[in-house]
């Protein structure tokens, strides 16, 4: 949907007052340049990529082949813990705990159930991440939503009303013209800057690019406006999901507060490498040999001297046991910290108890629940707008709620157990199907169809028995009586 451009009034030498779009275009800017070295460390984290440990400086030509290799990727253990046990099922609309049948089709117009796990993913890595809704393109189609990377977009919240939006941007590199765009959404209008391109964005220095870009003067640096639009909802239609809201306008990723003990761990893996490579295996000497002999190690080789005066021996192999113990105690505080279960850390487990693993779980599914209603929140912001570009009165409705896949695992036995227990106490099959959170809508409306078929069958059965009954008693010829 094509909207007329608005009259451009380009405000660049109103950059220091406050609210205007320069005022944003500068200060937003600075806060998202600002943040790419803390983003640039979380992601390289959740990938892998740590910052390698240091050791001993004997070691220097050891530890350039062992660096890489004491890197254990616990961070991403962290992370997927919890993403892989978030799955949307759809929005609430109302006090009925029925999926919207509107909202659904938003869902899938968008690819949502592709696009989610990404979004999910991203928010758990870097804390935030954006969704942009936009109109729908043509007749008969839905407002389109567009995931942002972090690192390309921010808002300005209300500092009255943190949970109202003032502005955002969208700021990126174009690969195929050599600009740099910056897109500033307002509740009224939407603008559009550009500035010249500048070599490596990743590599150039955050604060050199900043000044270029935004300038340190009055004026607003190199951006220039180039086109205006309106904007027809009255709000900013980028919208923030947070994984962990903290206090200030960053929230906290998923792995954020173990990096100190991942670091801890790989430096102790690295010691127990060096220490294997160098002193694992009995180190042999040798006094009193003649000038020239050489005694290289090796499996296959015997050592021997022509002097009878010589002597030689070997030193006790270096003792791992509290190297790996230090290791495990790590993981045990990057367990209880990020309130991950140990037995998604731990490689071997043993004697453990069906009720352990169960309270193992708790500290696991409390926390997934509080990052689904803190991702829930945007997605229902981005939902309202959604149904505001269509013109829909659900866009003002009180009650609105994202319903998630339940978090907890459960043992077959147990809810086939409980299942069978419950419907035979009375209660209804979809209802017992809703207390699981097991099911999607669809499947209960399936299910509950069938159990109504079959129930039908089974009077039409119990109809027809009663009524051949009948048959027989009006047809079977009348008894004589033998007094």
């Amino acid at each position: 949907m094509t909207q007329p451009r608005l009259e451009m009034e380009d405000d660049a030498d109103d950059a220091q007052t406050p609210g205007t779009p320069r005022w944003y275009l500068r200060r937003l800017t600075q806060r998202l340049m600002a943040r790419r070295h803390r983003y640039d460390k979380l992601e390289r984290y959740a990938l892998g990529h740590h910052d390698l440990p240091n050791g001993d400086r004997r070691y220097v030509v050891a530890l350039r082949n062992l660096q890489r290799k004491a890197r254990t990727n616990y961070c991403e253990l962290v992370i997927r813990a919890v993403t892989e046990r978030m799955d949307p099922l759809g929005f609430q609309f109302g006090p009925h705990e029925q999926v919207d049948e509107e909202a659904k089709r938003i869902w899938a117009f968008n690819d949502m159930e592709y696009q989610a796990p990404l979004l999910i993913n991203m928010c758990a890595t870097f804390g935030d991440a954006y969704i942009m809704v936009s109109p729908p393109e043509g007749d008969g189609e839905e407002p389109i939503w567009t995931i942002l990377d972090p690192t390309m977009c921010i808002t300005e919240q209300d500092p009255r009303y943190p949970t109202r939006t003032l502005a955002g941007l969208r700021l990126w590199q174009d690969d195929t013209e050599p600009v740099m765009v910056a897109i500033l959404y307002l509740p009224n209008e939407i603008r559009r800057y550009e500035a010249p391109a500048v070599t490596d964005n990743i590599g150039t220095d955050t604060a050199s690019l900043t000044t270029k870009l935004v300038g340190d003067g009055p004026n607003g640096g190199q951006f220039t406006l180039v086109e205006v639009q309106p904007n027809p909802t009255g709000e900013v239609t980028i919208f923030r999901v947070a994984w962990q809201p903290a206090f200030g306008t960053q929230s906290r990723a998923e792995h954020e507060s173990i990096l100190d003990i991942q670091d801890r761990i790989n430096l102790t893996i690295l010691d127990r490498l060096v220490i294997s490579k160098s002193q694992a295996y009995n180190q042999r000497w040798v006094t009193g040999a003649k000038k020239g002999e050489e005694f290289k190690p090796g499996s296959d080789v015997v050592w021997a001297t022509t002097n009878e005066s010589a002597k030689m021996g070997q030193f006790e192999a270096a003792d791992l046991t509290q190297i790996l113990e230090a290791v495990r105690d790590d993981i045990g505080d990057l367990a209880a910290i990020s309130q991950t279960p140990a037995s998604y850390l731990m490689n071997r487990m043993v004697n453990v108890s069906g009720d352990t693993l169960y309270q193992d779980q708790a500290a696991l599914t409390s926390k997934i629940r509080l990052r689904q209603a803190a991702v829930g929140y945007g997605l229902e912001k981005a939902m309202r707008c959604s149904f505001r570009l269509k013109g829909s009165p659900k866009a003002e409705e009180a009650q609105v709620q994202v319903l998630w896949r339940r978090p907890s695992i459960y043992k077959l036995e147990a809810l086939g157990d409980f299942i069978q227990k419950t419907i035979s106490a009375g209660l209804p099959v979809d209802v017992v199907m809703k207390v699981t959170d097991l099911f999607t809508d669809d499947q209960i409306k399936a299910a509950q169809q069938h159990a109504e078929e079959l129930q039908r069958r089974e009077e039409e059965m119990q109809q027809r028995e009663l009524e051949n009954a009948v048959q027989v008693a009006r047809t079977a010829p009348p008894q004589r009586s033998t007094s």
